[in-house]
């Protein structure tokens, strides 16, 4: 978690030294194929964002990380 002054794709760069071999949740603004791709070959995490409904691959995340999600925006709002 981050001040809302911190970008997201920013704080990505901290993530990336300090975890390691882990699952993240993001939200759409982490939908960049290249940033997710740069954090898994560095530091082996995986990043799941959820898909727009335009986009040529859309697909609809699972129940289990909707519902967690769901969990976690709930929260924060």
């Amino acid at each position: 978690m981050t001040k809302a002054s911190v970008h997201d794709i920013n704080y990505l760069q901290d993530v990336k030294e300090q975890i390691k071999n882990s699952f993240l949740l993001g939200d759409k603004a982490y939908l960049s194929e290249e940033i997710q791709a740069d954090l898994f070959s560095s530091s082996r995490i995986k990043l799941e964002t959820p898909s727009r409904v335009n986009q040529y691959c859309f697909k609809k995340q699972s129940f289990h990380i909707r519902k967690v999600r769901k969990r976690i925006e709930t929260l924060f709002s």
